[in-house]
C-alpha cells in the first residue's frame, strides 16, 4: 500500500517509492496516521518545466511545498529507529521575461538545513 505524502508538483504528492525508502511515519493527526514522509536524500521524482526542466536530468528530491512554490521542503537525514530527521530546503530558478519563457528547473539547488523533526511532533505538510 502506498502511504507516501511526498513527490513533486509535476507528479503529485503521493509518489510511490519502489524500494525500501527511509522515512518518518505520522501517528497524529488521525487522518495522517500511517502516512510516510520519505527522504529525498535517496528518492528523486520528476520536476521542472519547459526547457529548464531538463536541468539535473529533470529530477529533484521528493518533498512538499508547505510554504508555497518558492522552495521545496525535503526530509534529508533520517534516523528511522529514533523517529527523527532533519528537514532541508531546495530552490529552483525560472526564466520568464517578456516573450521568453524557458520554464523552471527542478528544485535541485540545496540542501540548505532547515529544522529537525520527530515523528511525534508537529511537522508542516
Amino acid at each position: 500500500m502506498n502511504r507516501s505524502i511526498v513527490g513533486s508538483d509535476k507528479e503529485g504528492f503521493n509518489v510511490y517509492c519502489p524500494q525500501n525508502c527511509p522515512h518518518i511515519e505520522f501517528s497524529q493527526p488521525s487522518w495522517l496516521a500511517g502516512s510516510q514522509w520519505i527522504t529525498g536524500n535517496t528518492f528523486e521524482v520528476k520536476g521542472g518545466k519547459g526547457i529548464l526542466g531538463t536541468v539535473n536530468g529533470g529530477k529533484e528530491p521528493a518533498g512538499r511545498h508547505p510554504f508555497g512554490a518558492s522552495f521545496k521542503v525535503v526530509l534529508w537525514d533520517v534516523d528511522e529507529a529514533g523517529g527523527r530527521g532533519d528537514m532541508a530546503i531546495f530552490f529552483r530558478f525560472c526564466v520568464k521575461k517578456n516573450f521568453v519563457n524557458l520554464g523552471c528547473t527542478p528544485y535541485f539547488i540545496g540542501p540548505i538545513p532547515f529544522f529537525p523533526v520527530h515523528e511525534k511532533t508537529w511537522i508542516p505538510i
